[in-house]
């Protein structure tokens, strides 16, 4: 009997011992498969994580290429723009002789290359400053000088640097220091006394208005707005 107990312990003994061992191997199987699941969802992550990481990047890579396409189509137009402004700002001589206070928009050049072959040309960037200094129009000076000098070949513009055929109370011509000091005084004289409302001998703004009172003889405007329009023409 006693014998037999022992044996039937050592076999209950080694049959807990197995089951014990089989519960730990089970156990330890689970374990080892549920993380195995936990990485394959962790790659899976992974994969998901990493693949939007390339998708975001390529995203904002095309919005800037689209950026960059359309830059130099702006900058284009605004070059376009800017060309249109600039030739918007480009003006054109002018001579109105119902006016006589409209700028000329002459420049310089304009001057220079208006009185070519003329010996006037000397001073042609003083008719300018005559008009920017007493607002009567540039074109219409020197229209007015090239009648009354001949164009600067006249006795009084060669002895007396007058090239306007200002006289003085007796009669006599007047002498002036230079040639662009006779422009300045006509230019003053006939803003002054000729074109401004309250003048002594206003009766207009027109060329014609100041013939009345400025010159004896009645074609003396005609003749210089046909003067004023050949030197346009070497424009």
């Amino acid at each position: 009997m006693n014998k037999r107990k022992v044996i039937y312990t050592m076999a209950a003994v080694a049959l807990a011992t197995c089951l014990n061992g089989c519960k730990a191997t089970e156990l330890e199987s689970r374990t080892t498969s549920d993380t195995l699941k936990e990485d394959v969802n962790t790659v899976k992550v992974s994969e998901v994580e990493t693949n939007e990481s390339v998708v975001k990047p390529r995203s904002e890579q095309e919005a800037e290429k689209s950026v960059e396409e359309q830059k130099p189509v702006a900058e284009q137009k605004q070059e376009v723009e800017e060309v249109v402004e600039i030739k918007e700002d480009v003006k054109t001589p002018h001579f109105n002789p119902n006016n006589l206070l409209e700028k000329s928009n002459l420049t310089s050049d304009d001057a220079y290359r208006m009185l070519k072959g003329s010996k006037l040309q000397s001073v042609s960037s003083h008719y300018i400053y005559a008009e920017e200094t007493y607002g009567v129009n540039a074109i219409f000076l020197m229209g007015l000088t090239s009648l009354e000098s001949g164009h600067g070949t006249s006795n009084i513009a060669i002895n007396n640097n007058n090239i306007g055929g200002v006289r003085k109370g007796s009669g006599e011509y007047s002498s002036f220091s230079s040639w662009e000091s006779c422009i300045s005084y006509i230019a003053n004289l006939i803003s002054k006394y000729y074109l401004k409302d309250d003048a002594t001998y206003f009766s207009g703004r027109s060329i014609w208005d100041v013939n009345k009172n400025y010159c004896e003889n009645s074609d003396w405007a005609d003749k210089i707005v046909s003067i004023s329009k050949g030197l346009m023409s070497n424009l």
